[in-house]
């Protein structure tokens, strides 16, 4: 009797359902309202301003993240849609970006309490974004990739602060 409960309770464990898409939707709250930025690129030092509007659109189901910076050609807007993919168990980001030809989608999940990561494989070369919450006015979003060492390394970082 004993091992039958034991394996039991193992195979409830493992079977039971993940947190659900709703309960894991709700951790992107943090990210909801206006934000000004600074991203820093590491190798040259370079500074660049930006302004961000994070709401709920689609009955409240998704994330709609819209970026804008300064660019050559005027003002540069991204827009990116984020929300919890059940089936994969990941966040699922879609970046629309004027200066890619197409969307592309980035997948992750938190990989801590205040560090939520998401990567994309650039035909080889992998970016790493990591969302590392800082307080309920203060995040950082850094990205990295891998050097020919094969050490992860910070290419720009982006500090937002929220805009009352």
């Amino acid at each position: 009797m004993k091992y039958f409960t034991i394996i039991f309770l193992v195979i409830i464990i493992y079977s039971a359902p993940a947190i659900n898409a709703q309960e894991q939707d709700k951790k992107l709250d943090y990210f909801i309202g206006e934000w000004k930025s600074v991203s820093i690129n590491q190798p040259t030092g370079e500074k660049i301003t930006g302004h961000s509007l994070i709401t709920r659109v689609i009955g409240n189901k998704w994330i709609e993240w819209r970026f804008r910076m300064p660019h050559a050609s005027g003002e540069l807007e991204v827009i990116t849609l984020i929300n919890y993919d059940e089936a994969k168990k990941q966040y699922a980001f879609y970046s629309f970006n004027p200066m890619d030809e197409e969307p592309i989608p980035h997948f992750g999940n938190w990989i801590d309490e205040k560090s939520l990561q998401i990567k994309t494989d650039f035909g080889g070369d992998v970016v790493w974004v990591d969302f590392v919450l800082k307080d309920e006015s203060n995040f950082e979003q850094i990205h990295s990739h891998l050097t020919s060492d094969g050490e992860k390394e910070a290419t720009s970082i982006t500090i937002y602060l929220k805009i009352d």
